[in-house]
């Protein structure tokens, strides 16, 4: 009895000595953040204890350095955790880093930056330390050119149209598509978004995503994305553009930033039978508030749209403000919003469209032009 008293205590012992913290992995180990775009990021921590152990470890909050240099950044995470057992344990943490405190790392020269945390065991007071690496990328572009070895590094992308033209015209309500072509290294999942801006956004358009991107590419250096269906139901100018995504982007619905997608337009035309709106006024006047615009009325029309547009580089025109007139009358006068949008003296030039009651084209007219005078 005795004997086996003994045994049991050195048995114990000897569990209790090997009851200790292992080691400790950070699940994603790598990621990639934008310079002056916000980053969350979900992180697993594998902690791997002996099996004997049941008093656990704990880790009382992480911190961000240099990796370059090891120097500390003074950003810190508070959270403290504590949990228990052997084996395999998984530790959830969320880190967060604001635009401004990315861009001004990347300002500094720093490129990479570390996050770590120390685990200590609850038996032994042992300490392993966890880590993993954040590249601060310029531009999401940047961070998929500045990938792993082996890994997908985007080097240009353009965009053209199925015709091979880089900006297309087309007809109201036909098929549509366009291609990116993707210049690249190494392999990976292409991550990325289509999107659209309908006509009459202004200066700044509001870009939907339309398709998302989730294509793995094999190491060929060159790969054709092709694009959904693009709308062509409304008559204007449309503008078209594919957005990279990286792997520790918040999925925004904006770009990350310029270089992080690539643009071009088309132009929606109405059918060449449609009829014609005739009688403009102003046509080469001045014009401006209490001023009536006037055209032809148009049989069963639900509603006109006003369309004002102005010269830009190289001899095109761009849409600058506009109104909706109902098909009452076939008239308006500018709302002070409308003229909020148009400069003293700068000539302008209008057109109108004629429409049925489910939006279908009716009538348009050629344009005509006149000089803002308050």
């Amino acid at each position: 009895m005795r004997n086996l008293t003994l045994l049991l205590l050195l048995l114990g012992c000897a569990l209790q000595a090997r009851a200790d913290i292992l080691s400790v992995r950070a699940l994603p180990g790598r990621a990639t953040a934008t310079a002056g775009a916000d980053l969350t990021l979900a992180v697993t921590w594998q902690v791997t204890l002996d099996l004997a152990d049941t008093t656990g470890a704990r880790t009382a909050g992480g911190a961000f350095f240099n990796a370059a240099t090891g120097s500390p950044l003074g950003l810190t995470v508070s959270t403290s955790m504590n949990f228990g057992g052997g084996g395999v344990q998984t530790v959830p943490d969320l880190i967060t880093i604001d635009g401004a405190t990315l861009a001004g790392w990347r300002r500094q020269g720093i490129r990479r930056v570390g996050y770590r945390r120390a685990f200590t065991s609850a038996s032994t007071g042992r300490v392993i330390t966890g880590q993993l690496l954040i590249d601060v990328a310029g531009s999401a572009l940047e961070g998929l050119r500045d990938a792993e070895p082996g890994a997908l590094r985007v080097l240009r992308m353009e965009l053209e149209f199925e015709s091979g033209r880089r900006i297309e015209v087309i007809e109201r309500g036909a098929a549509l598509d366009a291609r990116l072509i993707l210049s690249y290294t190494g392999g990976g999942t292409l991550r990325g978004r289509w999107q659209v801006a309908d006509p009459g956004g202004g200066e700044r358009p509001f870009f939907r995503t339309v398709s998302l991107v989730r294509e793995n590419l094999a190491p060929t250096q060159r790969a054709t994305i092709e694009s959904p269906k693009l709308p062509t139901n409304l008559s204007g100018r449309y503008a078209l553009r594919f957005c990279l995504e990286t792997a520790a982007e918040n999925q925004p619905e904006e770009c990350a930033d310029s270089s992080a997608g690539v643009q071009s337009l088309y132009e929606v035309r109405m059918p060449d039978h449609s009829a014609s709106i005739h009688g403009l006024f102003p046509a080469g006047g001045d014009a401006g508030p209490g001023s009536v615009f006037r055209w032809s009325e148009v049989p069963g029309a639900s509603i006109y749209q006003l369309q004002i547009m102005r010269a830009a580089a190289g001899g095109s025109v761009e849409f600058v403000t506009g109104a909706l007139v109902p098909g009452a009358a076939p008239n308006a006068i500018l709302s002070q919003l409308t003229l909020s949008k148009l400069e003293p003296g700068q000539r302008y030039r209008w057109r109108v469209t004629a429409h049925d009651v489910d939006g279908g084209l009716l009538a348009r007219s050629d344009g005509a032009e006149f000089v803002f005078r308050p």
